[in-house]
């Protein structure tokens, strides 16, 4: 087993909470591979998000695909994916509709009388028919979030995103405002069973273990919960993971949470993300 070290351009800063990252600069990502082979010079790779562990499993699962002549391939060519905005650009929703996008994710929490705002003339602005996913990363205090959700409860909101800091919450929050709610950060340490909660938006890579990602989804299944696979920031390379894990994941096929894509430096902007050309950006070309 050994251990690599690899650097991407990207095409704007990216600045993440969740994690250090390796790189000094904004415009550069850097990740580690762990990397596994035999002795055909066949090798798997898995990359280091938040668990070692995990990176790991995933290296010795892709070489055992690989020993088994299994192609990196979804059993279907394309998977919807939602488009992520880091705060509400109504400018910027209206392109991605344009490109093709069905449903945006926006970031909340910093000034919710504005965001209320804001949403409601982007609901205006893209229509009925596009879903609208929110993402406070807990940063509402419950009564907060209550009269954030009210100003918005018209709109049509898909699921709001862990609004609350206390998650415990969320059955109140929900009964308060009729917003369904999806779990994240929470899912990290388990699966608690809350009244309210529509979706699990599973990130796989800031999980310990791959055990702990296939006891989310089966825990989702026995509560007939949708699952959003979703992006922690990744390569290109693990995010072939996700789309294969969304692809497989049983139950309602709900655009996954991949367009962190967009950040990569020659990655073009698509509303789907095709597995074709898995491992491509590892031999350069």
């Amino acid at each position: 087993m050994t251990k690599h070290l690899f650097s991407l351009k990207l095409k704007k800063p990216l600045n993440l909470k969740r994690r250090k990252l390796s790189s000094q600069d904004p415009y550069v990502y850097q990740s580690e591979l762990i990397a596994v082979s035999n002795h055909c010079g066949q090798t798997g790779y898995g990359e280091v998000i938040s668990s070692r562990e995990l990176a790991e499993e995933l290296a010795r699962l892709h070489l055992a695909l690989l020993e088994q002549g299994f192609e990196f391939k979804l059993p279907r060519d394309q998977i919807p994916i939602a488009a992520m905005m880091e705060s509400i650009d109504i400018t910027e929703a209206q392109e991605l509709v344009a490109h093709g996008f069905t449903t945006l994710k926006f970031k909340v929490g910093k000034n919710w009388v504005l965001e209320a705002e804001c949403l409601n003339e982007v609901r205006s602005k893209i229509g009925p028919e596009i879903d609208i996913r929110l993402d406070a990363n807990r940063a509402f205090e419950f009564q907060e979030a209550v009269s954030f959700g009210k100003r918005i409860a018209d709109i049509q909101i898909a699921y709001f995103e862990e609004p609350l800091r206390e998650f415990k919450k969320i059955p109140e929050f929900v009964q308060a405002t009729g917003i369904p709610v999806a779990l994240d950060e929470t899912l990290v340490e388990g699966a608690p069973e809350l009244e309210g909660v529509s979706t699990y938006a599973l990130k796989p890579f800031l999980m310990p273990s791959l055990a702990h990602v296939f006891d989310c989804i089966q825990q989702a299944r026995e509560r007939e919960i949708d699952i959003a696979i979703c992006s922690a920031f990744e390569s290109p390379y693990s995010l072939n993971w996700l789309v294969l894990l969304a692809a497989i994941t049983p139950g309602k096929l709900l655009p996954a949470g991949l367009s962190t894509y967009r950040w990569f430096e020659g990655q073009v902007t698509k509303p789907v993300l095709s597995v074709q050309a898995a491992l491509s950006f590892l031999s350069g070309s």
